[in-house]
């Protein structure tokens, strides 16, 4: 059983929680009724109702520095975010919840087709800022550049506009995203993410 003084000592549990439009296992969803939905808002409700304490959300417009150096402010603080080197040295991970893999998403009308034809000179590849998509994209790719932005929101608008080439995200939301605009998926080997 948790103990609800040492994770939660304001009597509340904040989980920290980063927003797109399709979700995922690692972000959240606005709701219709104002609210948020998704696997880290159930999560951080249930972890809370092990506490008997009540959840507060706090939100992040992506799992970056910024989420985590918020997060590092507050007393109760939780997030649900990949688990990485990077993140490792500065965080400490509870069990593994979901292992995912990275993988990109084209605009329409390109010619890649693969891993090998994205990873390309003056193709760009836009991915979430400071994330661990973002540092697997510039491990992999040697020839394309990788630009980190904001938010999930902001690449969508750049894929669809053509300004960038490619975005890098998790299947699951690109596979959402999918749904939304009729783009070719170009996956590459996946990366396990925890």
């Amino acid at each position: 059983m948790l103990s609800g003084m040492k994770i939660a000592p304001t009597g509340k549990l904040r989980v920290a929680i980063a927003i797109s439009q399709a979700g995922g296992a690692f972000w959240s969803t606005k709701n219709e009724a104002g609210g948020y939905a998704g696997v880290p808002v159930d999560l951080g409700k249930e972890m809370a109702a092990q506490l008997g304490v009540p959840v507060e959300y706090v939100v992040h417009q992506n799992s970056g520095p910024d989420c985590r150096r918020r997060v590092e402010r507050h007393l109760g603080r939780y997030v649900l975010l990949p688990k990485d080197p990077e993140r490792e040295g500065r965080m400490s991970f509870g069990p593994t919840y979901e292992v995912a893999d990275a993988t990109y998403i084209v605009k329409a009308g390109s010619s890649a087709t693969d891993f090998q034809t994205l990873d390309q000179a003056g193709v760009k590849v836009a991915a979430v800022n400071n994330t661990n998509t973002m540092r697997v994209a510039i491990a992999h790719l040697k020839n394309a550049k990788v630009t980190g932005y904001q938010t999930y929101d902001e690449i969508f608008g750049l894929l669809k506009s053509g300004e960038v080439d490619a975005f890098a995200l998790s299947r699951d939301q690109l596979n959402a995203m999918a749904k939304k605009f009729r783009e070719r998926a170009c996956w590459m080997k996946p990366s396990s993410r925890p």
